[in-house]
């Protein structure tokens, strides 16, 4: 461990010496600064430690946005990650619940979990924008179409948005694709949404290359097993 600790310590350094200038702002505690003090986190001088692969694109979704596990600790700690440079910056962000809100909606809901007077205003911005919603029932096929197509949507714009971005343009084309299926619900409904979203997902993989098929056919993920159950009747307000 010691030596693991020394290589990260020197390699460090090395990537650091001759760009001090573009190292990161300090923010003021409890500022609720307006400066993101993106300039440095965002450059090439940290990528050699991002865990993220540059050439990945990701989606996560989350079903029960509106409940208590996902207000107090899925949204928080996607948006901890996030900044941390631990998910791709243009990662998104789909929740899906009953409550009937749009994606604006959603993105207020967003922003009381996540907010802390001591985060920069310009990354929870940045980050909200990053959130979309569909409202449905777990056991409606058509909202979860509705919710896969939204998907596609917003992919396809991200897929553009990627390749005219300057850091990946010229070196690092997106080349996989992955979606979590995150169950912030209690387990009992897992056989209800996983009977609903399968045959929408077969239908929108049907509509696609054979290659894309495999890059973007869901693969549902329980982790919310063994995880507290969220309030039955959560106030999202």
């Amino acid at each position: 461990m010691t030596s693991v600790a020394n290589w990260a310590s020197q390699r460090r350094n090395s990537v650091r010496a001759g760009s001090s200038q573009r190292l990161t702002p300090t923010v003021e505690k409890n500022s609720d600064s307006d400066d993101d003090g993106s300039a440095s986190t965002t450059s090439e001088d940290h990528a050699a430690f991002l865990p993220v692969p540059r050439d990945m694109l990701a989606t996560i979704v989350i079903l029960g946005a509106d409940g208590n596990l996902s207000s107090k600790k899925i949204l928080p700690t996607l948006y901890s990650l996030w900044r941390r440079r631990l998910l791709p910056r243009d990662v998104l962000v789909v929740g899906f619940a009953r409550q009937d809100w749009t994606s604006e909606r959603f993105r207020k809901h967003v922003f009381k979990c996540i907010y802390h007077p001591s985060m920069p205003q310009a990354e929870r911005k940045e980050f909200q924008e990053r959130c979309h919603y569909q409202s449905g029932q777990f056991n409606e096929p058509d909202k979860f179409r509705a919710l896969l197509s939204l998907m596609a949507h917003e992919e396809a714009r991200r897929y553009q948005e990627r390749l005219r971005a300057p850091l990946f343009a010229a070196r690092v084309a997106p080349t996989t694709q992955v979606r979590m299926y995150y169950m912030a619900v209690p387990p009992f409904l897992y056989a209800q949404i996983c009977s609903a979203l399968r045959p929408a997902a077969a239908a929108a993989a049907a509509r696609l290359s054979p290659q894309a098929s495999r890059q973007a056919s869901p693969k549902v993920s329980p982790l919310s097993k063994g995880l507290p159950r969220p309030n039955p009747n959560p106030n999202p307000d």
